[in-house]
């Protein structure tokens, strides 16, 4: 219960802190004339790649709290790939199948 309240928390400074730094910005005009970084209807496609014990499961639950944030945990997972080697048949579904995320399909 105390992990959940913790997260939440943590949350919630993170919210506040973006929305300062956002006012910020904004309160600048040669950068708010300049910078596409707080247009929220345009679409984004992030792929982050890690190693084990990175930390990697935390920041995509902080990432996919937010609305309109969909994450795939391990995509690969599927593929039964321990190591993606070129020229390799599962390496190019693997890649495949990264693309058909990316694209949404």
């Amino acid at each position: 219960m105390a992990a959940s309240w913790e997260f939440s928390r943590t949350l919630e400074v993170l919210d506040r802190k973006l929305e300062e730094g956002k006012r910020q910005l904004l309160d600048d005009p040669t950068v708010a004339a300049a910078s596409p970084v707080w247009n929220t209807t345009q679409k984004r496609r992030l792929l982050i790649v890690t190693s084990w014990r990175s930390g990697s499961t935390f920041l995509a639950q902080i990432l996919s709290s937010y609305p309109g944030v969909f994450q795939h945990y391990e995509p690969l997972m599927h593929v039964g790939l321990l190591q993606i080697r070129p020229g390799d048949e599962a390496a190019k579904a693997a890649v495949q199948h990264l693309n058909s995320l990316l694209q949404c399909k």
